[in-house]
Order: C-alpha cells, then structure tokens, then sequence
C-alpha cells in the first residue's frame, strides 16, 4: 500500500471518529443506548445478552473499536467465535447482531 492511501485511509478513519462522537451523544440524547459489538473485556456473548429495544450499534471494522468509542457506548456485546478465527468481517457482525436483535424484539 502506498503511503499515499495510508494517508487516505487514516483521514476517512479520523473523520468517520469525530462524526461519530457527534452522532452518539445525539442519538443517546433521543432516548437510545449505544451498543458496541467488538471483542473487550466488559463483553457479553451476543447469544445470551438482551439487546435493548432502542439501540445503536457501533461495529468494528478490520481494528478493534477505539476506547474513546468503547467509552462513549453503554454495553459492549461479542459475537463468539469457535476455532482460530480471530475476527469476522463488519458484514458478518452487523447481520449477525441484526438477526439477534430481531428475534429478540419481533418474532
């Protein structure tokens, strides 16, 4: 990779970080709870937590979620993972939580 696009990356990172503070406060502001999904000591297993009904959820991409985020949010939960899979894409988590949240609150 070129430094050039590191540059690139690391800017749309560091927008997409100070946006999201903005964001958050906002939505908890609105009555909803912030809900990591990232692997941190304070995690619950996704398949035995109750996610609540007004949520958003911040999902790590390819790095674990900073901790100024982690800070920011009001439970972390933790899709578990079996084998030498040391993380799953941000599009496997997010359908992942998504179908959680759905059976929880609409079936």
């Amino acid at each position: 990779m070129t430094l050039e696009r590191r540059v690139q990356n690391q800017f749309k990172y560091l927008t997409s970080f100070h946006r999201s503070r903005g964001i958050l406060s906002g939505k908890r502001k609105e009555g909803y709870q912030v809900v990591a999904v990232d692997r941190a000591p304070t995690g619950m297993d996704l398949a035995e937590c109750v996610l609540p009904r007004r949520c958003v959820f911040v999902l790590r991409g390819e790095d674990d979620l900073p901790m100024a985020i982690l800070q920011q949010c009001d439970e972390c939960v933790e899709v578990c993972r079996l084998g030498r899979v040391t993380h799953l894409e941000v599009h496997v988590n997010c359908a992942l939580v998504l179908h959680e949240y759905v059976r929880q609150h609409f079936c």
